[in-house]
């Protein structure tokens, strides 16, 4: 399909990465197109790494994670008209995409290891009463 509409000079499939790193400081913005999704760690890594996140608004995960116009965007599920609009936009707006980008690490504070260590020990010293 990539050939057939001659998008391969920009579309690349590389295969399993271990580390995505480089592929995330690098990228201008992570699409997420799942129909369902839990918690995304694909969408708390991209965000955790100042990656903008653009993601169908579905239930249980993208929305909890993306501040909507602040750190990615959210379009309707299944829209891939809109999806195809917004992502034409932020590409050729560079400003809004450093300023997602900007906002996207403090937004993953919550969600840091010392955040979550934290919550878990004042939860289980509320158990143990």
């Amino acid at each position: 399909m990539v050939e057939d509409a001659n998008a391969d000079g920009y579309i690349h499939f590389c295969g399993y990465r271990k580390d995505l790193t480089s592929v995330y400081k690098t990228a201008d913005v992570a699409v997420l197109t799942s129909a369902y999704e839990g918690f995304s760690m694909a969408i708390l890594e991209a965000l955790g790494h100042s990656c903008p996140v653009v993601s169908y608004n579905i239930n249980y995960g993208p929305k909890e994670l993306i501040k909507d116009k602040k750190t990615g965007v959210l379009v309707p599920a299944g829209d891939t008209w809109t999806l195809q609009r917004t992502l034409s936009h932020l590409l050729a707006n560079r400003n809004i995409l450093r300023h997602y980008s900007h906002e996207a690490k403090s937004a993953m504070t919550p969600y840091s290891q010392k955040n979550v260590a934290n919550k878990w020990v004042n939860f289980i010293h509320q158990i143990q009463g």
